[in-house]
């Protein structure tokens, strides 16, 4: 449950909830890049350590792929090489 609540942190924007805890404890970041901060309360510190189970939960969504760097990006599963090693073409 607090995994799911970690994942309404993140990708849930606009909720008051949301709202509240990015003021407090994650004002210039996502949920994911939030610290435990001073003096956090009960709660935060419990969705806080969900953490770790939504980074490794969280997949990209590709959309148009403006932002996408794909020879910069590990995109393949190989431990060895996670990278496309294909050359990079400029210009597409």
């Amino acid at each position: 449950m607090l995994g799911k609540q970690g994942w309404k942190l993140q990708t849930e924007q606009d909720t008051i909830v949301t709202r509240i805890y990015k003021a407090k404890y994650f004002p210039k970041t996502d949920f994911l890049g939030g610290h435990l901060g001073h003096n956090p309360s009960f709660i935060w510190c419990s969705i806080f350590a969900s953490q770790v189970l939504v980074r490794d939960g969280q997949r990209w969504h590709v959309g148009n792929g403006s932002s996408i760097n794909v020879w910069k990006a590990p995109w393949l599963r190989s431990l060895e090489n996670s990278f496309v090693s294909s050359p990079c073409v400029h210009g597409m």
